[in-house]
């Protein structure tokens, strides 16, 4: 009885949130196309690119009976084991940011300092087989799924993909996935084009390149402008090829 109140209780809680998130579309919502999105490590969900979720589901497809840990997956959440977003810029050694953190903080309001485990993380690694086994095991339901179902963040179950904008002084843009990266590898993997994205609450809605020197870690003088600059350049330079690259 408990259980079934609690599910009815979380039905409805997100039906009337569904209310809130039609509200206000205009404002936290918008249809991006895929090319223009990146991960946290600057990694792509597009065919051009590159992402070890979308390299895996490639792998599968050829072959669905593939042990897990013959794939990319396995090999990039065994192998990549980044210190700090700087080991991807250039000259920037002398200025490391620790893990998960950026020159605006991390991508929540006005932290910057974060608690996230490498270990525990689906972003990189080392990670342990029985974590790796569970997460192909996880994204092939979800492929399949997604393969018969669609992208349905309306529908109770569901949510939107969720992320940041990085606006660039020219205007151009690029999202970074912080909920929903593997459904956009799926979705880059199915030759989606575009993807109606949200903001995440609590989360930075717009990290602006003219802000620069008032981001966190620049205005505390933690960060110097031209690594500050070099970080939020990679997410326009780079479709993770840089990523593929350390793997091999």
């Amino acid at each position: 009885m408990i259980y079934l109140l609690s599910f009815i209780y979380k039905r409805i809680h997100f039906y009337i949130g569904n209310v809130y998130r039609l509200l206000t579309s205009s404002v936290f919502q918008k249809k991006i196309p895929i090319d223009k999105v990146r991960s946290i490590f600057g990694a792509s969900f597009c065919s051009s690119g590159w992402h070890h979720i979308s390299t895996t589901l490639q792998e599968y497809d050829a072959n669905h009976d593939i042990d897990y840990r013959d794939t990319t997956m396995y090999v990039f959440l065994k192998n990549f084991k980044p210190s700090s977003i700087c080991d991807f810029v250039d000259g920037s050694s002398a200025s490391k940011l620790p893990l998960f953190v950026y020159p605006w903080g991390t991508f929540q309001s006005g932290k910057c300092v974060t608690r996230k485990d490498p270990f525990l993380s689906r972003f990189c690694g080392p990670s342990s087989d029985s974590f790796i086994k569970e997460e192909f095991d996880r994204t092939i339901a979800l492929y399949e799924k997604i393969k018969l179902d669609g992208y349905q963040p309306w529908l109770f179950g569901n949510t939107f993909v969720g992320g940041t904008f990085l606006v660039r002084s020219d205007g151009s843009e690029r999202f970074i996935v912080l909920q929903g990266n593997h459904r956009m590898a799926i979705f880059g993997h199915l030759g989606y084009q575009t993807v109606v994205v949200r903001n995440v609450a609590g989360n930075l809605c717009t990290i602006k390149e003219a802000d620069i020197s008032e981001w966190l870690l620049v205005k505390s003088g933690l960060c110097p402008l031209d690594v500050a600059k070099s970080v939020f350049d990679l997410f326009f330079n780079q479709n993770g090829s840089h990523l593929a690259k350390i793997l091999k």
